[in-house]
This record gives C-alpha cells, sequence and structure tokens, in this order.
C-alpha cells in the first residue's frame, strides 16, 4: 500500500507520533557518546596577551567572541578556558578588552569586558567574580571597560578605563571598589588605553577620544588625581590603541594611533612634545600594542593591526624598525597583540588574527599558530581520509575572513585530536568544494576550489589542487580552470582521477599532471555542471555523476571510463533539486544511493537503486547535504542534514536513526568515516566534529517517514531498535 503524506503522520509506535527523523528519541549509541570538537581553530582573533611574570610558560590570551579567556601552561602548546564566572549582558558582545596580571601574586588577573565592567580572579582563571563596585552605569557603553593598568608597586592601585564616556576610574583595594580620577579630562572621555610608569608609578598617560572628537594623550603626575593634556607634535587625530613607558624612565613614553599616518610617536619629556618614530615602518597600519624589554628599554616590540607586515622591533629606542615576522604569515596576519616574558625576554607571545604564535629568539622566528584548544570556529566544506593512514584526515574550509590561503586547508594527524593549517599553495578561495585523498597514499590528496576571483600576488585562483607531502604544499594541477565541486579517484589506479566541475566531467590518467574533458562536458551542446562523483569500487570503469537540477537528468552514468555517458534518472525528484551525493555500495556495486538538498519549494531526501540506476526509489524526503556508506558494514549509511542532525539506517535505507547530541545549532556540510566504520566525521559551520560508534549498542525506537509513493512491503512498517512491552504500529487511512 503507499503511504501520502498526511497518513504519514499518523502511523504511531506506542503513541502518536510524527514519522520524522528529528522527533525520533535519542538512541542508546547515542546516550553513549556524543559528538565533540577539537578544531580546527582559527584563534581569531587573540587580541590581548599577557605573560607569567617568573615563568615564561603560563600566559592568558582574550578571544573576542569566543569564551572569553584562556590559559596555557606549556608555553602556547595548549589552551584551556579560563573564564568562568565572565559574565556577560544577554545577546551583547562577549568580548574580553583587556587582561592585566598583578606582578606580586599572578595568580591574580583583572578582565575588562565590554558592557559588564571588571572581573576579578584569585586563582589563575578557575573563577572570576565581578569586581566592579563604583564601576557600573545605566549605560553599557560606560560598563564596558576597554583599559587597565596596575600599579607595579601596590598591587591593590588599579585604573580602569571606559569605553563609553564615563572616563577613567581608580580603585586602591583591589578592584572592591572604583571611584572617578576624571579631574583635568576632557567630559564624556572613552579612554583607550592607559599605561603607568614603572620606575615612577604615580606618573601615568592616558590615550583617549574626546566628546569634540579629537583624540588626546593626557599625563598624570600625582596617581590620576589630576591630568594636564600632553599632546603637542600628535598630528595623527586617530585614536592612541597602544601606550607604553620606558621602565627605566617616566618622561619616555611612546604612542600609536589605530590608524593613519604617522604610526607611531615618541616623547622624551614626559609628553611636552612629539616626534614620528616611523623610520622602516612600511605602509599604512593600525597599530595595537606596544612591548619594551624590561632590563634593554632600547628594545621596542610593536603589532601592526593591518599593512604589510604583523610585528616590528626597533633596537635602538625607536629611531629605525624592521619587520620581525619570520613564521607568520602575511600580510594579513593583523597583529594585536605582544606580550614579553619578564622572567626570560627572548620569549615572545604575538596574538594575530590566525590565533597566537610565539617566539624564542625575541622576534627572529615565531612558530605558530598555537591554536590547540581554542574552540572550533571555522566552516568546513569537504572532509577526507584515507583508508591506508585513517589518522590523517584532511579539513577544506569556508575561507570566513576571505584573507590568504592560510586557512583553506587543516590537515590532523591524530584523527581529529589536534589540527594545523596546510594551505600553503591552496587559493584565497570562497571554499575548499571538493577533497579526496589517495587511497593508498595519505600524502597525496587532491582540492578543487571554487573561486572567480583573485585577491592578490601568489594567489593562484581555482581550479584543482594536488599535495603529495601531507598538506605541507600544494600545487596547481592541469586543470587550471573551472570550479571543481567533485572528485573521485580511481582506487585501483590512483594515477586516474575524475573531477567534477562547473563545465562537465575531465579525467587525468597521470596523476593530475593533464586532463581531458569527458564526453558529459558537452551532452547537450552546452555546459553541465556536475556536483557529484561515485566510482564502482569493484569495476573503476563505471562511474556516476550527479549534475545541477537545469539539466535533462540528475543522474548520469558511464561504464566505460566517461567516453559515454546516459542518464539514469528514473524515479528520481524533477527539477529543480540539488543533488549532493552520490555513493556505491562496495559489497554490491548494482546498489547506489544519490542524496538531494532540498531546492525552492522541491523537497530532497535520499534514493536508492539495486540495478545499477536505471531506477530509482525514494526513501525519505528529508535535507541532503553529504551521504556515505560504512566500508565495514555497506548496510548501514550516513547523511548530513542541513541543520545539525545526522541520520543513520543499519539496514540499507529502510528507517533511520536520528543521532545528533552535540552538534545542536550547526550547519552540516559533508560526512567521512574511518575504514572500520568505528568514527565518523562531520565538517560543520564550526569545526570538524567526530563521533564514535558503539556497534555493539541496541538503536532505540525510531522511524523516518517513507516518501509519497513508497511501497510498505507486506503491509508492515519498519523500524529499528527495541519498543517498550505493548507498543504497536499502525497505518491509519483516511
Amino acid at each position: 500500500m503507499s503511504v501520502r503524506p498526511r497518513l504519514r503522520r499518523l502511523v504511531a509506535l506506542g503513541l502518536t507520533a510524527f514519522l520524522i527523523g528529528s522527533a525520533a528519541p535519542a538512541s542508546a549509541e547515542a546516550a553513549a557518546s556524543a559528538w565533540s570538537t577539537n578544531g580546527p581553530a582559527s584563534g581569531f582573533c587573540a587580541c590581548v596577551v599577557v605573560v607569567h611574570p617568573a615563568d615564561p610558560q603560563i600566559a592568558y590570551a582574550a578571544l573576542p567572541n569566543r569564551d572569553q579567556v584562556f590559559k596555557t601552561t606549556d608555553g602556547g602548546e595548549t589552551w584551556v578556558p579560563a573564564g568562568a564566572g565572565i559574565q556577560f549582558e544577554s545577546g551583547g558582545s562577549t568580548h574580553v578588552y583587556t587582561l592585566v596580571m598583578d606582578p606580586s601574586n599572578p595568580e591574580t588577573l583583572y578582565a575588562g569586558a565590554y558592557n559588564t565592567g571588571v572581573f576579578k580572579t584569585t586563582d589563575g582563571g578557575a573563577t572570576w567574580a565581578a569586581a566592579s563596585t563604583g564601576l557600573l552605569s545605566e549605560d553599557i557603553y560606560q560598563r564596558s571597560v576597554r583599559a587597565l593598568a596596575i600599579d607595579p608597586l601596590n598591587s591593590q592601585t588599579l585604573y580602569a578605563g571606559t569605553y563609553g564616556g564615563a572616563g577613567l576610574l581608580k580603585s586602591t583595594d583591589g578592584a572592591a571598589t572604583w571611584t572617578e580620577a576624571n579631574a583635568g579630562l576632557p567630559p564624556d572621555s572613552k579612554v583607550y588605553s592607559i599605561a603607568v610608569a614603572p620606575s615612577s608609578p604615580t606618573t601615568l598617560y592616558a590615550a583617549l577620544f574626546a566628546s569634540d572628537g579629537g583624540a588626546r594623550v593626557f599625563r598624570s603626575t600625582d596617581a590620576g588625581a589630576s591630568w594636564s593634556p600632553a599632546n603637542e607634535g600628535i598630528t595623527n587625530t586617530y585614536a592612541v590603541f597602544g601606550l607604553a613607558v620606558d621602565p627605566s624612565s617616566p618622561q619616555v613614553v611612546y604612542a600609536a594611533p589605530n590608524a593613519g599616518e604617522p604610526q607611531l610617536f615618541k616623547s622624551v619629556d614626559g609628553g611636552q612634545s612629539w616626534a614620528a618614530a616611523t623610520a622602516g615602518l612600511a605602509g599604512s597600519h593600525m597599530m595595537w600594542s606596544i612591548a619594551i624589554h624590561p632590563s634593554a628599554p632600547s628594545t621596542i616590540y610593536l603589532a601592526a593591526g593591518s599593512g604589510e607586515r604583523s610585528f616590528y622591533k626597533s633596537t635602538d629606542g625607536a629611531a629605525s624598525w624592521a619587520p620581525s615576522d619570520e613564521g607568520i604569515p602575511v600580510p594579513e596576519a593583523y597583529a594585536h597583540a605582544i606580550a614579553i616574558a619578564p622572567s626570560d625576554p627572548s620569549v615572545l607571545y604575538g596574538g594575530t588574527a590566525f590565533g597566537a604564535f610565539r617566539s624564542d629568539d625575541a622576534g627572529t622566528t615565531w612558530r605558530g599558530p598555537l591554536n590547540h584548544g581554542f574552540p572550533a570556529d571555522i566552516a568546513i566544506m569537504r572532509v577526507a581520509l584515507s583508508p591506508s593512514s585513517p589518522e590523517r584526515i584532511y579539513a577544506g574550509t569556508f575561507n570566513f575572513m576571505g584573507l590568504s590561503n592560510y586557512y583553506s586547508m587543516f590537515v590532523s594527524m591524530d584523527g581529529g585530536g589536534t589540527w594545523d593549517p596546510a594551505g600553503n599553495g591552496l587559493p584565497a578561495s570562497e571554499g575548499v568544494w571538493s577533497l579526496a585523498v589517495d587511497p593508498t597514499n595519505s600524502l597525496v590528496a587532491y582540492a578543487g576550489s571554487a573561486d572567480n576571483t583573485v585577491r592578490g600576488p601568489g594567489n593562484p585562483g581555482p581550479g584543482l589542487f594536488k599535495t603529495v607531502n601531507g598538506g605541507a604544499s600544494w600545487s596547481q594541477t592541469g586543470l587550471a580552470t573551472g570550479w571543481a565541486y567533485a572528485l573521485a579517484i580511481d582506487s585501483g589506479n590512483p594515477e586516474t582521477v575524475y573531477a567534477g566541475t562547473n563545465d562537465g566531467v575531465y579525467k587525468t590518467t597521470d596523476g593530475g599532471v593533464t586532463w581531458a574533458p569527458t564526453s558529459l562536458s558537452r551532452t547537450y551542446g552546452t555546459t553541465v555542471s556536475v556536483r557529484a562523483l561515485a566510482l564502482d569500487p569493484t569495476d573503476s570503469a563505471t562511474i556516476y555523476a550527479g549534475v545541477d537540477p537545469y539539466w535533462a537528468g540528475s543522474v548520469f552514468k558511464s561504464t566505460d571510463g566517461g567516453a559515454t555517458w546516459a542518464p539514469m534518472s528514473a524515479g528520481l525528484v524533477p527539477a529543480p533539486t540539488a543533488l549532493k551525493a552520490l555513493a556505491v555500495d562496495p559489497s554490491d556495486p548494482q546498489t547506489v544511493y544519490a542524496g538531494f538538498a532540498r531546492y525552492m519549494e522541491v523537497s530532497g531526501g535520499v534514493f536508492k537503486s539495486t540495478d545499477g540506476g536505471l531506477s530509482w526509489d525514494q526513501l525519505n524526503e528529508m535535507d541532503v547535504m553529504d551521504l556515505i556508506i560504512d566500508p565495514a558494514d555497506p548496510h548501514t549509511l550516513y547523511f548530513a542534514s542541513h541543520a545539525d542532525v545526522v541520520f543513520k539506517s543499519t539496514d540499507g535505507g529502510v528507517t533511520w536513526t536520528t543521532f545528533n547530541d552535540g552538534l545542536t545549532n550547526l550547519s552540516l556540510f559533508s560526512l567521512a568515516i574511518d575504514p572500520t566504520g568505528n568514527k565518523v566525521y562531520v565538517g560543520t559551520g564550526a569545526g570538524v566534529f567526530d563521533y564514535t560508534v558503539d556497534k555493539t549498542a541496541p538503536g532505540a525506537p525510531s522511524i523516518l517517514a517513507p516518501a509519497e509513493g513508497a511501497v510498505l512491503k507486506d503491509a508492515a512498517v519498519a523500524f529499528s531498535g527495541t519498543a517498550e512491552p505493548g507498543s504497536s504500529v499502525k497505518v491509519l487511512e483516511g
């Protein structure tokens, strides 16, 4: 009998329930496991960094909109959340603007937050508590603390600069209470930075943006009781983000505006006069941070937020500057923070748009990004691995910032435990849209770009790329044109690769050196956009290609290695649906699956053919983004829907269960599975998630509705799992 859509809703398992996967109870397998992620993380952006005064291995970093504060105890190799208790307004920004550490008790730190004031920890970041008495205002912007500074000789004394016009405040009791310290400052000032002279802590400098629209530097010589202008010679009217005082002289101070030119000023008379100190600084930079060597103050470092370089170093008191960023991707690293380890000044930490970096040789070279432990935040379009070495996983990204090629690809060497950027040689594209790994050699992989823009020197533009060294570098193959949406490698002869492009299917037999179009490229006298490919694992001359919905057939088949193609679309949904995935059963190559995403008003779903594509049956009407077969158990299938649900079938698609614990509110794009079938990976809008499959656990009752017109054989509704005693399944007519 046929099941119409309105009747499917009346099929019940012991009680009335909708027959949709998302309403199904979580399986016993899901109860025993859950999706988890370890990245990849961009570290965007490590905007604030502070280092322990006695141990250069301990540092803290603040990331905007990312769980606020993180801590490392191993020199940046790993980071753990260290911001529990820092609160933000509901629905508001979650920026931690500034961090300061008590130099006499480094377990005590203070954080200045957007719209909620100051927070304090006394246990090295394990817990935080509000420390804003006297500081908070009804205006959320006035509650935003942009700058903090601490008296190096009396750590009970702190200064806070607010962003919304409340000016500058002072605490003399370790942030228990705050009072205004605005005498002499313009009204409604926004304070961007505060610097205390290390050798004379009653001397302070504050950089602010006044209500009359002008940037200002002010000086106090009485610990903030009064202030006077200290601007003469600062010709740049942009806000000063960086302020630093020479540790040996309170009269020598540096000021770095956040835009425009000159980019840096120096005063040797306590701010009475300033002169530009820009020799060697290239381009137009947004200067964010200044760090001065604690015992050799003629050595200074700059973090440049934009321009041609990321970090600069001077060894002559800012008379001249040289780039200090070897090992950091430029020009788009957008450095925001630089910090010197007080106990070992050769150790530096840098915060950039690419995350955290560390130098152990006073800025000569850098290593990183050191983002392990930062929250996963990169959209992963494609995930792929090789059966020969499944611990090596490739993750092709949607380059969310449109920066360089740096984040186009990530590689994990430990099954997703840690990730490192591996995009050297790939284009700065809108995404890696196809990815395939040589089944016999995990060091060899292909990545297809879908980008029609070129963003500067070194960007090779769209096409198909290959690595032979595990992602350390990529080079463009002979297929340099077209958008490469799909890839398939012949497992018997990995030198033979098929590429689905916006101009049909191309084939190489020499590992990508040369390519030739197959006949599908001009089947209808015009271009055919191919979005999915699958090879018969027992006969590599048999290929399935899924095309855009604008053509006469959604699926085409070739049995002669692409020389000829025939449409195989009987029973598939009519145009315009979007075919996303094809998969061939490795144990029965006559069994083929096709996954369609919903397109406009036409439903998608999973389709199955048991006659090599001659006819198809629709198994469901879900929104399918990707579909895979368990290589160890071909009756087990997985498909990812667009909205945070992965479905699983253990009976060849007759019934489905959901398991999405840990995937809440995530877009899902792609799936991969290891050769044992014990671990499944999904590429999401926030990193790669993995799931360890417990193949011994029984599934809970779960039914995914058959499509309209599907025949329930022997008048039975199939379901997986166990049911409570007395449960029944009813199909109600009418």
